[in-house]
């Protein structure tokens, strides 16, 4: 894998190709920072966390995100199915200058069920990850998240078709990994209120959605 030859690959082609990949993601890893500050000045006011708030990342990629957390005092943790990411998420982390014994990065993997306890977590967040998934792979990721959560989830995702639609360079990548990103924009807000006692969409300074949703 280019960027990061020392980073092994998962057995399962689910995950295989997010291991073939990560060196991409991780060029656009403080692209990805920025943005996601971005989209916390604008709209952190509807999370209303507290500076210690204990956070997840389910499918964290290569850590951009929770970098941002990090810096901003939150207790985080986070999780991903895929080893080579993982990898690169560390070694960003540490280029970052985040000490990664306190930003803790693990692999797990929300279909076969998280390492953490009911009710764990202030805030339970997920960015792109949901309509990487079939509907029935995202119905037990809606499930995990919400079993460990305290009552507020986060998905950062694609907005509803009815918002302007993703760039070609993020289409072809969304090819590349065989996504479901079309039929999640047509249904995911459906699904996700079939769940959540309430969901708020959120468009983002980025054009995505902030899908806020409260059990």
């Amino acid at each position: 894998m280019a960027g990061n030859p020392s980073a092994r690959f998962s057995t399962d082609p689910r995950i295989r190709v997010f291991d073939r990949i990560a060196w991409i993601y991780g060029l656009l890893f403080h692209a990805q920072r920025l943005a996601f500050r971005r989209s916390l000045r604008t709209l952190r006011h509807y999370l209303d966390l507290p500076r210690k708030a204990r956070i997840l990342d389910i499918g964290c990629g290569t850590g951009a995100n929770i970098s941002v957390l990090a810096e901003r005092g939150h207790e985080v943790w986070a999780v991903d199915a895929s080893p080579g990411m993982i990898a690169t998420a560390r070694r960003l982390l540490r280029q970052a200058g985040l000490d990664t014994r306190m930003v803790q990065v693990s692999e797990g993997d929300p279909l076969k069920g998280l390492d953490f306890p009911d009710q764990h977590f202030d805030l339970v967040l997920a960015t792109h990850v949901l309509h990487g998934l079939q509907t029935a792979e995202r119905r037990r990721f809606y499930s995990e998240a919400r079993r460990v959560s305290q009552g507020l989830v986060l998905f950062h995702d694609y907005s509803p078709r009815e918002y302007q639609g993703p760039w070609l360079f993020t289409r072809t990548l969304e090819a590349l990994e065989r996504s479901d990103y079309r039929r999640f924009r047509r249904r995911g807000k459906r699904e996700l209120q079939s769940v959540f006692a309430e969901v708020e969409v959120l468009v983002t300074p980025s054009g995505s959605a902030w899908y806020l949703c409260r059990t």
